[in-house]
């Protein structure tokens, strides 16, 4: 199961261009029968993923969500670096 994720200024609705695919997520099965979550990049990299392996694939989805619920509000959230000593 995965899902493509688009930049949404690389639409434009009134030009009807397609959105350009940045990345995609994808639930998988390890060789434990344990179910992860990775996003993989355009060129089919894994840039991140789970720590974790869950025993259903509804529990990995609910993580997975949960993840892309704090990404989808990324513009509302200000990163602030760690002091330097």
């Amino acid at each position: 199961m995965s899902w493509n994720i688009f930049r949404k200024r690389n639409c434009d609705l009134k030009e009807k261009t397609k959105p350009k695919r940045l990345a995609k997520f994808v639930i998988y099965a390890d060789k434990k029968g344990e179910w992860r979550w990775r996003l993989v990049a355009k060129n089919g990299r894994t840039i991140a993923d789970g720590s974790e392996g869950y025993a259903t694939e509804g529990n990995c989805l609910r993580a997975l969500m949960r993840v892309i619920d704090v990404l989808s509000d990324l513009d509302n959230i200000d990163l602030v670096p760690p002091e330097h000593k």
